[in-house]
């Protein structure tokens, strides 16, 4: 057993562990709640749907309105009580599992769970090519490993797109362009170009994120497609930039490694730019990975060793790609 297994193992059953219980008293009230809330919707509406049956049409009267009006009643203070609940059950988790398994990886790194990662950042990594109409996110991770400035958070980047409907209404609606974690890190040169990593077959493994980056691929013919000497990096990625000497500065053998061993970590896609002083990674997620669950349990051994592994991961990359040493003459 290795090191890090075994540190693991210690923080697990010392500091964790003996939280199981207070974590599954809140998640008990919390499911207690949501049966409450279905059961308020299946009070309000039974009278509703025997009525549609027998007479084909509603005739609302006065019992009808007493049974609905306790079913909103019941669904209203189930749901205030859900909400008070789930606000201490994740303010409590963050506090008591997030911030003492981040501690014990990277100690001195800051975590803020109401924090985001400035969208001037997310902007200049150019890995969205689009104007954000929409931009948040949490759990912000940051400050220097070995030196190097790093940070990351989740965020959620959004566009707002007019269109008409088959009548020519015209209508509003919200598309997310990315949903995931987002690293930035300082790059021990200035990059002058730019080039940009990407897992192949973009639109399979990325969904809605892959197709934004197509299109950007196709409007802008400027970036030119890199050919590298490692045939297991080709394999998994595609490289463009708008320096071929540069870009081969950037994925040194080292660096191309890291990438592919942070990638078997991660076990999920990702992109990456060399822009300006950064680095910049956009690892799509379709959930939130830093948010308790509710149907399974908050703090088992394979739930906080994935929390584990993720930060672990996401902590490694300044030594996976060699962000500390200062070997790059300009170009």
């Amino acid at each position: 057993m290795d090191s890090k297994n075994t540190d693991f193992r210690n923080l697990y059953f010392k500091n964790i562990q003996p939280l199981a219980r207070e974590f599954d008293v809140k998640r008990e009230k919390l499911i207690k709640n949501i049966f409450g809330m279905v059961f308020g919707v299946i009070v309000g509406a039974t009278p509703f749907a025997l009525h549609v049956v027998y007479f084909k049409k509603f005739q609302p009267n006065i019992a009808q309105g007493v049974v609905i009006t306790l079913a909103i009643a019941i669904f209203a203070a189930c749901l205030f009580e859900f909400l008070n609940v789930y606000g201490e059950y994740k303010k409590s988790y963050k506090e008591k599992v997030i911030a003492v398994v981040f501690k014990a990886i990277a100690p001195e790194l800051e975590y803020k769970p109401e924090g985001c990662l400035p969208q001037a950042v997310f902007d200049r990594s150019l890995l969205i090519p689009y104007d954000l109409d929409r931009f948040s996110g949490d759990d912000y991770f940051g400050g220097k490993i070995k030196g190097i400035f790093t940070e990351f958070s989740e965020v959620l980047a959004e566009c707002k797109q007019e269109y008409k409907d088959s009548k020519g209404y015209s209508h509003e609606r919200w598309v997310t362009v990315f949903k995931g974690i987002f690293f930035s890190a300082d790059f021990n040169k200035e990059i002058r170009g730019k080039t940009f990593v990407y897992p192949d077959q973009l639109e399979k493994w990325l969904g809605n994120f892959g197709k934004v980056i197509q299109e950007y691929k196709i409007k802008k013919p400027a970036e030119f497609l890199v050919k590298l000497e490692d045939p297991r990096f080709e394999k998994e990625f595609i490289v463009y930039s708008s320096n071929q000497i540069e870009a081969r500065y950037c994925l040194s053998p080292q660096v191309m490694e890291g990438l592919l061993t942070l990638k078997n970590l991660l076990k999920r896609p990702f992109s990456v730019s060399f822009y300006g002083t950064r680095i910049n990674i956009a690892i799509p997620v379709s959930f939130n990975q830093f948010e308790p669950p509710i149907f399974k349990s908050t703090i088992s051994y394979s739930q906080v060793l994935e929390l584990w592994t993720l930060l672990s991961a996401l902590t490694s990359i300044v030594d996976l790609v060699d962000l500390n040493t200062r070997i790059w003459t300009k170009v």
